[in-house]
């Protein structure tokens, strides 16, 4: 009763405030009105208990995302438009099994950021607050393993996002699949994701839409999943010291060693 009473808070103000005014809401006030943050602090404590680093990537169960958004700083106020996710099992994507959604904002979107995504402040109008989108993105992981393409920009913006609910932070993991790329390839001096998916003859369709490229990033991520296990790489702790390795070898060979 106490849960339905606070959901249905948080549609009233999602409804009646927008995301301006929630925003300026206090730490305090946004832990009442975002009932996700309780479930948060409790997958906290399971991610704790989850071992990504020794489960057999062909049976590893990730959720490759990707955000567009209207700048590249979140903590100077730009804002996520758009979240897209799509699951995938080891060489397996999951296409079915996707997640999209815009996200109100009241930051005015960039000409160039509209002309690339397609996203207008017309189609923001109607789409749920961070709030919602986050209650619903954390439903949809789970704690399952995220992976996406250079992922520092979703990372910080996960990060601030969750900060700004009044969570306590963002404590999943998330796999950059460019740096997995290193294995395969440790020479190559471009790392975007059509470079990247052009090793595997993948088309790069949809960009710069959140599920197209997290679309995308999947089909790279299974195809980097089936070259890493055909070189005896069978856990993400296999990976991270081959690119250790790969990483040890590219500086002594540029200190002229043997």
């Amino acid at each position: 009763m106490k849960f339905q009473a606070v959901a249905q808070r948080m549609k009233q103000l999602s409804e009646r405030v927008g995301s301006h005014l929630y925003a300026a809401l206090s730490s305090r006030e946004k832990r009442e009105v975002w009932p996700q943050a309780s479930f948060l602090r409790q997958l906290e404590k399971e991610l704790r208990e989850e071992n990504y680093l020794k489960r057999p990537l062909n049976e590893l169960p990730v959720v490759v995302f990707d955000v567009e958004t209207t700048g590249f700083f979140p903590e100077q106020g730009d804002r996520i438009l758009s979240i897209g996710a799509v699951r995938a099992v080891g060489q397996h994507i999951l296409e079915e099994d996707s997640l999209y959604t815009l996200v109100r904002s009241d930051v005015s979107i960039p000409r160039e950021v509209s002309q690339l995504t397609g996203i207008t402040e017309d189609d923001l109008a109607s789409a749920p607050v961070l709030a919602d989108v986050l209650t619903q993105f954390f439903n949809f992981i789970g704690t399952d393993l995220l992976a996406a393409h250079h992922a520092g920009h979703e990372k910080a913006f996960m990060q601030q996002a969750v900060r700004e609910m009044g969570g306590r932070s963002f404590q999943h993991r998330i796999v950059d699949t460019s740096f997995l790329v290193r294995i395969v390839d440790p020479a190559l001096k471009q790392s975007s994701l059509e470079v990247c998916c052009s090793l595997y003859n993948i088309k790069p369709e949809n960009r710069h839409h959140a599920l197209g490229d997290a679309l995308l990033a999947a089909r790279l991520w299974t195809c980097l999943v089936q070259d890493m296990t055909a070189k005896g790489i069978n856990t993400l702790q296999d990976a991270y010291l081959a690119l250790s390795l790969n990483k040890n070898n590219f500086v002594i060979n540029n200190w002229g060693g043997d």
